[in-house]
Protein backbone atom coordinates (compact mmCIF):
# COMPACT_ATOMS: atom_id res chain seq x y z
CA UNK A 1 0.00 0.00 0.00
CA UNK A 2 1.06 3.19 -0.52
CA UNK A 3 2.30 5.67 2.23
CA UNK A 4 -0.19 8.02 1.96
CA UNK A 5 -2.58 8.26 5.00
CA UNK A 6 -5.20 5.87 4.89
CA UNK A 7 -7.85 8.15 5.92
CA UNK A 8 -7.17 10.56 3.05
CA UNK A 9 -7.87 7.97 0.57
CA UNK A 10 -11.15 7.52 2.65
CA UNK A 11 -12.22 11.55 2.98
CA UNK A 12 -11.60 11.53 -0.70
CA UNK A 13 -13.57 8.22 -2.11
CA UNK A 14 -16.66 9.36 0.65
CA UNK A 15 -16.38 12.34 -1.28
CA UNK A 16 -16.95 10.81 -4.71
CA UNK A 17 -19.03 8.75 -3.83
CA UNK A 18 -23.22 8.78 -4.39
CA UNK A 19 -25.71 8.02 -2.15
CA UNK A 20 -26.67 5.02 -3.16
CA UNK A 21 -25.92 2.64 0.02
CA UNK A 22 -25.13 -0.70 -2.26
CA UNK A 23 -22.04 1.33 -4.67
CA UNK A 24 -21.96 -0.42 -7.60
CA UNK A 25 -25.25 -2.22 -8.21
CA UNK A 26 -26.89 0.07 -10.53
CA UNK A 27 -23.91 0.79 -12.42
CA UNK A 28 -24.13 -2.65 -13.38
CA UNK A 29 -27.06 -2.14 -15.23
CA UNK A 30 -26.30 1.04 -16.91
CA UNK A 31 -23.23 -0.50 -17.57
CA UNK A 32 -25.53 -3.74 -19.32
CA UNK A 33 -28.06 -1.08 -21.19
CA UNK A 34 -25.10 0.63 -22.68
CA UNK A 35 -23.34 -2.38 -23.81
CA UNK A 36 -26.51 -3.76 -25.34
CA UNK A 37 -27.26 -0.60 -27.22
CA UNK A 38 -24.11 -1.39 -29.45
CA UNK A 39 -24.60 -3.49 -32.51
CA UNK A 40 -20.99 -4.36 -33.12
CA UNK A 41 -18.73 -4.10 -30.06
CA UNK A 42 -14.85 -3.83 -30.99
CA UNK A 43 -12.73 -5.94 -28.74
CA UNK A 44 -11.49 -3.31 -27.10
CA UNK A 45 -15.14 -2.13 -25.80
CA UNK A 46 -15.56 -5.30 -24.86
CA UNK A 47 -12.29 -5.67 -22.35
CA UNK A 48 -13.11 -2.19 -21.36
CA UNK A 49 -16.80 -3.27 -19.91
CA UNK A 50 -15.31 -6.52 -18.25
CA UNK A 51 -12.95 -4.17 -16.27
CA UNK A 52 -15.92 -2.19 -15.34
CA UNK A 53 -18.33 -5.45 -14.45
CA UNK A 54 -15.45 -6.10 -12.02
CA UNK A 55 -15.12 -2.75 -10.69
CA UNK A 56 -18.49 -2.69 -9.65
CA UNK A 57 -18.40 -6.42 -8.13
CA UNK A 58 -15.48 -4.87 -5.99
CA UNK A 59 -17.12 -1.60 -4.92
CA UNK A 60 -20.80 -3.82 -4.49
CA UNK A 61 -19.08 -6.32 -2.33
CA UNK A 62 -16.96 -3.29 -0.25
CA UNK A 63 -20.35 -1.39 0.29
CA UNK A 64 -21.55 -4.98 1.74
CA UNK A 65 -18.95 -5.33 3.90
CA UNK A 66 -19.29 -1.31 5.33
CA UNK A 67 -23.11 -1.73 5.90
CA UNK A 68 -22.82 -4.97 7.55
CA UNK A 69 -20.18 -3.65 9.82
CA UNK A 70 -21.89 -0.78 10.71
CA UNK A 71 -25.49 -1.98 11.34
CA UNK A 72 -26.90 -0.88 14.50
CA UNK A 73 -27.14 -3.34 17.15
CA UNK A 74 -25.07 -6.48 14.42
CA UNK A 75 -22.88 -8.64 15.82
CA UNK A 76 -20.44 -7.89 12.61
CA UNK A 77 -18.75 -5.13 13.85
CA UNK A 78 -17.21 -6.74 16.85
CA UNK A 79 -16.48 -9.84 14.19
CA UNK A 80 -14.45 -7.20 11.95
CA UNK A 81 -11.66 -7.52 14.17
CA UNK A 82 -11.13 -10.59 12.84
CA UNK A 83 -10.01 -8.96 9.46
CA UNK A 84 -6.08 -8.55 9.70
CA UNK A 85 -3.46 -5.92 8.54
CA UNK A 86 -5.90 -3.10 10.17
CA UNK A 87 -3.99 0.45 10.69
CA UNK A 88 -4.52 1.84 13.61
CA UNK A 89 -3.00 5.47 14.47
CA UNK A 90 -3.64 8.76 16.05
CA UNK A 91 -5.69 10.35 13.58
CA UNK A 92 -7.79 7.44 12.18
CA UNK A 93 -8.68 6.81 16.06
CA UNK A 94 -9.51 10.48 15.93
CA UNK A 95 -11.41 10.37 12.80
CA UNK A 96 -13.05 7.37 13.99
CA UNK A 97 -13.89 9.07 17.22
CA UNK A 98 -15.52 12.37 16.13
CA UNK A 99 -17.62 10.13 13.27
CA UNK A 100 -15.65 11.14 10.29
CA UNK A 101 -15.27 8.00 9.01
CA UNK A 102 -17.11 4.53 10.07
CA UNK A 103 -15.41 1.42 10.88
CA UNK A 104 -17.39 -0.09 8.12
CA UNK A 105 -15.69 2.80 6.02
CA UNK A 106 -12.19 1.89 7.18
CA UNK A 107 -12.59 -2.34 6.55
CA UNK A 108 -13.87 -1.68 3.36
CA UNK A 109 -11.47 0.34 2.47
CA UNK A 110 -8.41 -1.86 3.24
CA UNK A 111 -9.63 -5.36 2.50
CA UNK A 112 -8.48 -6.70 -0.88
CA UNK A 113 -11.09 -7.61 -3.11
CA UNK A 114 -9.46 -9.05 -6.69
CA UNK A 115 -11.25 -12.77 -6.34
CA UNK A 116 -14.43 -15.03 -5.97
CA UNK A 117 -12.36 -16.63 -3.14
CA UNK A 118 -11.58 -13.19 -1.36
CA UNK A 119 -15.23 -11.80 -1.26
CA UNK A 120 -16.21 -15.20 -0.07
CA UNK A 121 -13.38 -15.44 2.74
CA UNK A 122 -14.40 -11.90 3.41
CA UNK A 123 -18.41 -12.52 3.85
CA UNK A 124 -17.12 -15.91 5.79
CA UNK A 125 -15.22 -13.66 8.52
CA UNK A 126 -18.15 -11.37 9.64
CA UNK A 127 -21.26 -14.41 8.85
CA UNK A 128 -19.27 -17.00 10.73
CA UNK A 129 -21.17 -17.54 14.09
CA UNK A 130 -24.94 -16.96 12.66
CA UNK A 131 -27.16 -19.21 13.48
CA UNK A 132 -27.44 -22.02 11.03
CA UNK A 133 -24.67 -20.82 8.97
CA UNK A 134 -22.48 -23.24 6.92
CA UNK A 135 -20.92 -20.60 4.26
CA UNK A 136 -21.20 -17.76 2.37
CA UNK A 137 -21.51 -20.15 -0.78
CA UNK A 138 -24.43 -22.27 1.06
CA UNK A 139 -25.93 -18.80 1.39
CA UNK A 140 -25.86 -18.13 -2.21
CA UNK A 141 -27.36 -21.39 -2.81
CA UNK A 142 -29.94 -21.38 -0.81
CA UNK A 143 -30.93 -17.40 -0.25
CA UNK A 144 -34.86 -17.66 -1.54
CA UNK A 145 -36.54 -14.16 -2.87
CA UNK A 146 -38.44 -12.13 -0.30
CA UNK A 147 -42.15 -11.97 -1.06
CA UNK A 148 -43.71 -8.16 -0.30
CA UNK A 149 -46.08 -8.67 2.76
CA UNK A 150 -49.58 -7.28 2.16
CA UNK A 151 -50.04 -3.80 2.67
CA UNK A 152 -51.91 -4.04 5.96
CA UNK A 153 -49.34 -5.92 7.50
CA UNK A 154 -47.05 -3.02 7.07
CA UNK A 155 -49.65 -0.47 8.39
CA UNK A 156 -50.61 -2.84 11.53
CA UNK A 157 -48.49 -4.56 13.25
CA UNK A 158 -46.10 -6.63 10.85
CA UNK A 159 -44.61 -8.64 13.80
CA UNK A 160 -48.17 -10.77 12.84
CA UNK A 161 -47.43 -11.40 9.47
CA UNK A 162 -45.33 -14.63 8.80
CA UNK A 163 -42.38 -13.61 6.41
CA UNK A 164 -42.70 -15.49 2.58
CA UNK A 165 -39.93 -16.59 0.68
CA UNK A 166 -40.19 -17.25 -3.35
CA UNK A 167 -37.83 -19.40 -5.59
CA UNK A 168 -34.28 -19.46 -5.41
CA UNK A 169 -32.05 -16.62 -6.51
CA UNK A 170 -28.89 -18.29 -7.63
CA UNK A 171 -29.88 -21.15 -9.91
CA UNK A 172 -26.47 -22.72 -10.58
CA UNK A 173 -23.92 -21.40 -7.85
CA UNK A 174 -20.94 -23.11 -9.35
CA UNK A 175 -21.22 -21.71 -12.45
CA UNK A 176 -22.50 -17.86 -10.78
CA UNK A 177 -18.97 -18.22 -8.62
CA UNK A 178 -17.35 -19.72 -11.79
CA UNK A 179 -18.27 -16.53 -13.43
CA UNK A 180 -17.28 -14.18 -10.90
CA UNK A 181 -13.80 -15.10 -11.03
CA UNK A 182 -13.53 -15.66 -14.27
CA UNK A 183 -14.30 -11.63 -14.65
CA UNK A 184 -11.82 -10.86 -12.28
CA UNK A 185 -8.90 -12.86 -14.50
CA UNK A 186 -10.03 -11.43 -17.70
CA UNK A 187 -10.29 -7.94 -15.55
CA UNK A 188 -6.65 -8.10 -14.49
CA UNK A 189 -5.72 -9.64 -17.90
CA UNK A 190 -7.43 -6.63 -20.07
CA UNK A 191 -5.57 -4.09 -17.30
CA UNK A 192 -1.99 -5.52 -17.22
CA UNK A 193 -1.87 -7.52 -20.59
CA UNK A 194 -3.79 -5.06 -22.77
CA UNK A 195 -4.78 -7.99 -24.19
CA UNK A 196 -8.44 -7.06 -25.50
CA UNK A 197 -9.73 -10.31 -27.21
CA UNK A 198 -10.25 -12.81 -25.07
CA UNK A 199 -13.87 -12.64 -24.36
CA UNK A 200 -16.73 -12.36 -27.15
CA UNK A 201 -19.91 -10.48 -26.62
CA UNK A 202 -22.19 -13.62 -25.75
CA UNK A 203 -19.50 -14.47 -23.23
CA UNK A 204 -20.01 -10.27 -21.65
CA UNK A 205 -23.10 -11.19 -21.84
CA UNK A 206 -23.26 -14.00 -19.67
CA UNK A 207 -20.99 -11.94 -17.43
CA UNK A 208 -23.44 -9.24 -16.86
CA UNK A 209 -26.19 -11.91 -16.09
CA UNK A 210 -24.04 -13.31 -13.19
CA UNK A 211 -22.88 -10.01 -11.91
CA UNK A 212 -26.40 -8.87 -10.97
CA UNK A 213 -27.80 -12.11 -9.74
CA UNK A 214 -24.69 -12.45 -7.34
CA UNK A 215 -25.91 -8.62 -6.73
CA UNK A 216 -29.35 -9.70 -6.03
CA UNK A 217 -28.55 -12.41 -3.99
CA UNK A 218 -25.78 -10.90 -1.65
CA UNK A 219 -28.51 -8.23 -1.41
CA UNK A 220 -31.44 -10.44 0.04
CA UNK A 221 -28.58 -12.27 2.28
CA UNK A 222 -27.87 -9.09 3.84
CA UNK A 223 -31.43 -7.55 3.90
CA UNK A 224 -32.75 -11.49 5.22
CA UNK A 225 -30.23 -10.85 8.17
CA UNK A 226 -29.95 -7.06 9.18
CA UNK A 227 -33.81 -6.47 8.90
CA UNK A 228 -35.91 -9.43 8.23
CA UNK A 229 -39.00 -8.60 7.13
CA UNK A 230 -38.13 -5.55 6.05
CA UNK A 231 -40.27 -4.08 3.01
CA UNK A 232 -38.57 -3.92 -0.46
CA UNK A 233 -40.82 -1.35 -2.15
CA UNK A 234 -41.09 2.06 -2.47
CA UNK A 235 -44.24 2.04 -0.63
CA UNK A 236 -43.70 -0.44 2.25
CA UNK A 237 -39.97 0.74 3.21
CA UNK A 238 -40.83 4.09 3.64
CA UNK A 239 -43.78 3.62 5.76
CA UNK A 240 -41.40 0.94 7.74
CA UNK A 241 -38.94 3.56 7.90
CA UNK A 242 -41.11 6.38 9.75
CA UNK A 243 -42.30 3.46 11.97
CA UNK A 244 -38.63 2.86 12.67
CA UNK A 245 -37.59 6.95 13.69
CA UNK A 246 -40.82 6.55 15.24
CA UNK A 247 -39.19 3.78 17.45
CA UNK A 248 -36.11 6.50 18.79
CA UNK A 249 -38.75 8.64 19.39
CA UNK A 250 -40.34 6.08 22.32
CA UNK A 251 -37.61 5.22 23.72
CA UNK A 252 -36.46 9.47 23.83
CA UNK A 253 -39.90 9.11 26.21
CA UNK A 254 -38.71 6.18 28.27
CA UNK A 255 -35.43 7.83 28.89
CA UNK A 256 -36.88 11.13 29.83
CA UNK A 257 -38.96 8.97 32.34
CA UNK A 258 -35.63 7.45 34.08
CA UNK A 259 -34.10 10.90 33.87
CA UNK A 260 -36.92 12.20 35.90
CA UNK A 261 -36.90 9.82 38.38
CA UNK A 262 -33.50 10.19 38.94
CA UNK A 263 -33.27 13.71 39.14
CA UNK A 264 -36.23 13.56 41.74
CA UNK A 265 -34.72 11.38 44.26
CA UNK A 266 -31.23 13.04 43.80
CA UNK A 267 -32.87 16.04 44.08
CA UNK A 268 -35.80 15.53 46.96
CA UNK A 269 -38.48 17.15 44.57
CA UNK A 270 -41.35 17.85 46.12
CA UNK A 271 -44.27 17.09 44.45
CA UNK A 272 -44.49 20.88 42.98
CA UNK A 273 -41.38 20.81 42.12
CA UNK A 274 -41.75 17.51 40.16
CA UNK A 275 -44.76 18.98 38.64
CA UNK A 276 -42.66 22.10 37.52
CA UNK A 277 -40.18 19.78 35.97
CA UNK A 278 -42.69 18.19 34.04
CA UNK A 279 -43.82 21.53 32.63
CA UNK A 280 -40.66 22.22 31.46
CA UNK A 281 -40.01 19.22 29.98
CA UNK A 282 -43.29 19.61 27.86
CA UNK A 283 -41.94 22.87 26.84
CA UNK A 284 -38.58 21.53 25.83
CA UNK A 285 -40.47 18.54 23.99
CA UNK A 286 -42.71 21.30 22.21
CA UNK A 287 -39.56 23.23 20.75
CA UNK A 288 -38.00 19.93 20.14
CA UNK A 289 -40.78 18.65 18.09
CA UNK A 290 -40.97 22.04 16.22
CA UNK A 291 -37.28 21.76 15.66
CA UNK A 292 -37.58 18.81 14.06
CA UNK A 293 -40.67 19.43 12.03
CA UNK A 294 -38.45 22.72 10.74
CA UNK A 295 -35.88 20.62 10.06
CA UNK A 296 -37.64 18.41 8.09
CA UNK A 297 -39.41 21.33 6.28
CA UNK A 298 -36.12 22.23 4.66
CA UNK A 299 -35.12 19.00 3.51
CA UNK A 300 -38.38 18.80 1.96
CA UNK A 301 -37.79 22.79 -0.08
CA UNK A 302 -34.33 21.61 -0.78
CA UNK A 303 -35.09 18.25 -3.21
CA UNK A 304 -37.84 20.11 -4.61
CA UNK A 305 -40.72 17.56 -6.03
CA UNK A 306 -40.61 14.13 -5.50
CA UNK A 307 -42.74 10.47 -4.88
CA UNK A 308 -44.52 10.60 -2.05
CA UNK A 309 -42.57 7.31 -0.84
CA UNK A 310 -38.91 9.69 -1.22
CA UNK A 311 -40.44 12.26 1.26
CA UNK A 312 -41.64 9.68 3.67
CA UNK A 313 -37.72 7.90 3.36
CA UNK A 314 -36.40 11.26 3.47
CA UNK A 315 -38.66 12.82 6.16
CA UNK A 316 -37.48 8.97 8.16
CA UNK A 317 -34.15 9.77 7.86
CA UNK A 318 -33.88 13.39 9.59
CA UNK A 319 -36.43 12.14 12.20
CA UNK A 320 -34.04 9.08 12.85
CA UNK A 321 -31.06 11.66 13.21
CA UNK A 322 -32.09 13.72 15.28
CA UNK A 323 -33.92 11.16 17.28
CA UNK A 324 -30.95 9.73 17.84
CA UNK A 325 -28.61 12.98 18.64
CA UNK A 326 -31.38 14.06 20.94
CA UNK A 327 -31.75 10.15 22.90
CA UNK A 328 -27.75 9.99 23.01
CA UNK A 329 -27.74 13.74 25.11
CA UNK A 330 -30.35 13.20 27.46
CA UNK A 331 -27.78 9.49 28.14
CA UNK A 332 -24.92 11.84 28.70
CA UNK A 333 -27.24 14.26 30.76
CA UNK A 334 -28.19 10.97 33.01
CA UNK A 335 -24.20 10.02 33.33
CA UNK A 336 -22.16 13.83 33.49
CA UNK A 337 -24.98 16.08 34.66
Amino acid sequence: MSKKNPLLYIAEKKARSDNWEYAGWSELATLDSGFCSLSSPEPYQISLHVVAIASCIEAFSKACLKILIDADESPYLERAKKFKDLPFDFELTKALSRKEISFGDLVAHIVGISSADQIIKHFDTLFEGDDGYRNFKHSLATVREFIEPPEEAIMDDPSKYKIEYGELVVDDVNKLIGDIQDIFSARHIAAHEANFRLVSAEQLHQWFESAMQFACATHEIIEQKLRPGASRDAFGSSVQALQKAGDFYSKIGDQMAILVSQWAADWQFDEESKEKLIERIADADEAFNNYVEKEVSLHFQRVGLISGHGYRHLEAKIQKMLYESKLDYLKRISSEV
